[in-house]
């Protein structure tokens, strides 16, 4: 069985990107052209740290989007979960249980193992959590701990 890898979900990514793009182009715009803002230079201020922490998290996305890494790679032996820029690989026989559950209208993968408990939004990532379950048990050939 060949290895599969679960991306970020591209169609999805996009948009929020264009969203936080227009967002900073309106806050700047706003701020330092429209003329409202010129007897309160603090708010410049803070529309400028606030552009620039947004823009940071657009750059963060932008290099995840064009280097098209994996989140998840699933093989018969194994697991790997790749999370800025960090991977954590744990085998199949390591993994003491593991579940898919929705927690405040987020979908984690939660793996247990003896030493270690690790979470992952699967949320933004091009396959749903039903595809996600089925494929995690076709290759762990364990089912989720309920």
């Amino acid at each position: 069985m060949e290895p599969i890898e679960i991306h970020q979900n591209k169609r999805t990514l996009i948009p929020v990107l264009a969203i936080f793009f227009a967002s900073v182009i309106g806050m700047v715009y706003y701020a330092f052209f429209s003329g409202e803002w010129d007897k309160m230079p603090i708010l410049k201020l803070v529309y400028a740290l606030i552009s620039a922490i947004i823009l940071i998290g657009i750059y963060f996305y932008v290099r995840k989007f064009i280097k098209n890494e994996p989140v998840l790679i699933l093989s018969k032996s194994e697991i790997t979960i790749i999370e800025r820029a960090k991977s954590v690989t744990y085998l199949w026989i390591q993994v003491l249980e593991w579940r898919i559950e929705d927690s405040d209208s987020s979908w984690d993968l939660i793996i247990k193992t003896a030493e270690d408990k690790k979470t992952v939004n699967i949320n933004w990532l091009e396959k749903d959590h039903e595809e996600i379950k089925e494929l995690i048990i076709t290759y762990s050939g364990k089912a989720p701990r309920v």
